[in-house]
């Protein structure tokens, strides 16, 4: 190779850009399948939507955990006094487990605000995003149903059967976000917009080559953003920070309490649907040789 076409090359690779939740690793799983497994059943038919599939598991283990967390603070009163901080760990830890299982085969999005981004500087083709998104909902409601199924006694004993969305005996706050008592919409929507900015940041902070990337514990890092920005900052609106985490819960629980999580604070579910996207920055370069 000419020295010419050495620097071209080396050019070439310096200016390429990665977003940081795009994870090398998804790389070796584009490959062929192996030939053994086309042999055993529904192989082909998983690998075709093994990145879907993924998203979908892994959405599921965010929601699912942190959800979770959320029942187990507002069902359980003995937990009163400590409840946030367990709402906080639930969700950093399930998207930590969310990332582990699904960065390596899909990219480890979980979120249909940074699908967007990576569909916006090329990361993924255009054409994977309607399934990204629906795979990202419809692993969020399921998360929901599942949770209800788990705690559905312990929903009982707290209303005595009677679904309330807010209020003493409200449980709508455990599938959905909904912002503080006097917290205006334009307030809710600028803190959606801050901390979703501040996770996005704090994603390429741990991915970024240039400066100390966390090579090992990226998920484990990411997980430790959440959970500061919700003992932080995350409070005012239950930082959702996540169309999907928000809005497939959201939709389980008509089931529960009837159109009011639409309704409620003045058709507030606009707010986290929609805001998180707005915060979308421009990849990260790779650390040059």
């Amino acid at each position: 190779m000419s020295h010419q076409t050495e620097q071209a090359s080396a050019h070439k690779h310096d200016d390429e850009t990665v977003l940081p939740v795009h994870y090398q690793h998804q790389e070796e799983f584009a490959a062929e399948p192996p030939t053994v497994g086309e042999r055993m059943p529904l192989f082909s038919l998983r690998w075709a939507y093994r990145e879907y599939i993924a998203e979908f598991w892994g959405t599921f283990m965010l929601v699912f955990f942190g959800d979770s967390a959320v029942a187990t603070a507002t069902l359980n009163i003995s937990n009163a006094a400590s409840g946030w901080l367990i709402i906080s760990f639930g969700f950093g830890i399930g998207l930590a487990l969310g990332v582990y299982f699904s960065a390596s085969i899909s990219g480890g999005h979980l979120n249909p605000a940074i699908t967007l981004a990576n569909a916006l500087f090329g990361k993924i083709s255009w054409r994977k995003v309607p399934g990204y998104m629906f795979s990202q909902l419809l692993g969020a409601f399921v998360a929901a149903a599942t949770l209800y199924g788990i705690f559905k006694s312990q929903f009982d004993m707290f209303d005595g059967g009677n679904r309330q969305l807010q209020g003493p005996t409200g449980t709508g706050g455990i599938f959905a976000t909904y912002a503080q008592p006097g917290n205006g919409k334009f307030f809710s929507a600028f803190s959606e917009m801050v901390n979703t900015g501040l996770l996005i940041a704090g994603i390429y902070a741990v991915c970024d080559e240039r400066g100390t990337p966390a090579k090992g514990f990226v998920p484990m890092a990411v997980g430790g953003v959440i959970f500061a920005i919700s003992c932080c900052s995350g409070w005012v609106t239950g930082f959702a920070l996540n169309p999907a985490r928000d809005f497939g819960p959201r939709i389980f629980s008509t089931i529960l309490y009837g159109k009011a999580p639409f309704t409620a604070g003045g058709h507030y579910f606009w707010v986290p649907l929609f805001m998180p996207s707005f915060i979308l920055n421009e990849p990260v370069k790779k650390k040059q040789n």
